[in-house]
């Protein structure tokens, strides 16, 4: 990145991104790739509907076969994007398992739409709650090492979470993930949250015992993908998604908007809302608003009058929840203050994750690719 500041000419990505990169046109690489996974993937309209259709026909089969009274495995956070998949499926006869990792962060909001929807579409909800005090020693583990992803635990948690549940049913999980609206994300900007040796490493440097903790080794990763069979699909992808239209869908249901993207949780809302910006120079609402421009659920003028606010959201709920992220974690506000101003650490310092990825890269598409493949059985 140069010291001269630019930004595209069809998204709102910007020279801010390290490894960003302009055509002569002033068209940014993500932007682009992001238009070739689309293409690539939403080819034809009527392709996608008949790939919809039958893995609707996969599920009800699959559920049959191992006689569940489940058709698949779903994770809510009270999110617009899971919320609207646990509509769609119920839509379409699926009764799905919904599945929610209580990491202690939830907001009052998130909780009461977990309920409204779940209740008004009569879907059962299973919550898997953490263990706090286990937990929180691990975040501060991540905050305490001054990464830039601290959602990592959570997101680990989450993901093997819901292959445990899956493979206890032998069950598809379908997740709110979609091109439509995350089609842009710089990977310098966030660390795999798969790295369990980022986790153990962290965990072994603070003295942490991880007792409790859902761990996701290479070993399950294998027995839950290969040997259980286990997909993993996103299930949005295969319909015309528009997360404006699945909100009033929603909130004809009950269901009420939070500031931003992920706002659902305390945690998350503080750390993309004030840390991430403040410390870390990264405004994720630039990836998310470009995703839509591309897929043009809004317009790149916009999204530029988006982001000239440069509060991300109410300072005075600023000022509530880090009040509310140091008690939580026993911390000062002079200690948050000095977390606030220590350098940035690269997670490579302590994993070597990334190094493995590299050396294993076709293999790892090979799997990623067995996955997510469309057909359940």
């Amino acid at each position: 990145m140069t010291g001269i500041y630019k930004i595209c000419s069809n998204c709102v990505m910007d020279s801010s991104v390290s490894d960003i990169i302009f055509d002569n046109n002033g068209v940014c690489n993500y932007c682009k790739n992001a238009q070739l996974r689309l293409e690539k993937d939403y080819s034809l309209k009527k392709k996608e509907e008949k790939i919809f259709k039958n893995l609707i026909v996969d599920l009800k089969k699959n559920s049959k076969k191992y006689k569940s009274r489940y058709d698949c495995i779903i994770g809510i956070s009270g999110g617009i994007d899971s919320s609207y998949v646990a509509y769609l499926l119920k839509k379409n006869g699926i009764n799905p398992l919904a599945v929610h990792f209580d990491n202690g962060w939830n907001s009052e909001l998130a909780t009461k739409n977990i309920e409204t929807i779940l209740s008004k579409l009569d879907i059962k909800l299973h919550t898997e709650v953490v263990d706090w005090e286990e937990f929180k020693d691990i975040q501060l583990a991540f905050i305490n090492s001054s990464i830039s992803n601290l959602e990592i635990p959570t997101d680990h948690a989450i993901l093997s979470t819901l292959l445990k549940i899956a493979s206890k049913h032998n069950l598809p999980i379908l997740h709110g993930g979609n091109l439509s609206t995350e089609s842009i994300m710089p990977a310098t900007w966030m660390h795999d949250n798969k790295d369990f040796f980022l986790i153990k490493k962290l965990c072994k440097i603070n003295n942490i015992r991880i007792k409790t903790f859902p761990i996701l080794s290479i070993s399950k990763i294998l027995y839950y993908f290969i040997f259980k069979r286990i997909k993993y699909i996103g299930i949005l992808n295969y319909i015309n998604y528009n997360k404006n239209e699945a909100l009033k869908i929603l909130e004809n249901l009950g269901y009420r908007k939070y500031e931003q993207k992920h706002f659902e949780s305390i945690f998350t809302r503080f750390f993309q809302g004030h840390i991430l910006p403040n410390k870390f120079k990264i405004d994720k609402r630039k990836a998310h608003l470009s995703s839509l421009i591309i897929t043009k659920q809004i317009t790149r003028e916009q999204s530029i009058k988006i982001l000239s606010d440069n509060s991300i959201y109410d300072e005075n709920q600023i000022k509530k929840d880090k009040d509310y992220f140091c008690k939580k974690f026993d911390l000062s506000i002079n200690e948050f203050d000095q977390y606030m101003k220590k350098s940035e650490v690269s997670a490579d310092i302590y994993s070597n994750y990334n190094k493995i990825f590299k050396k294993y890269s076709k293999e790892i598409l090979n799997l990623k690719n067995f996955i997510t493949a469309r057909k359940i059985y």
